[in-house]
């Protein structure tokens, strides 16, 4: 891997867990196999 690549690569990756937070709703109810959809709600 070329290190320029790899160097923006993970500071892209840290940028945007900074600015783009996830937020998991009812983890809980997540299968773990099998066909998934996953559907963004705007709000």
């Amino acid at each position: 891997m070329n290190p320029y690549y790899w160097v923006c690569y993970h500071l892209i990756k840290l940028l945007a867990r900074i600015f783009l937070r996830l937020r998991v709703v009812h983890r809980e109810r997540m299968i773990n196999h099998g066909p998934v959809i996953l559907a963004a709600n705007h709000q």
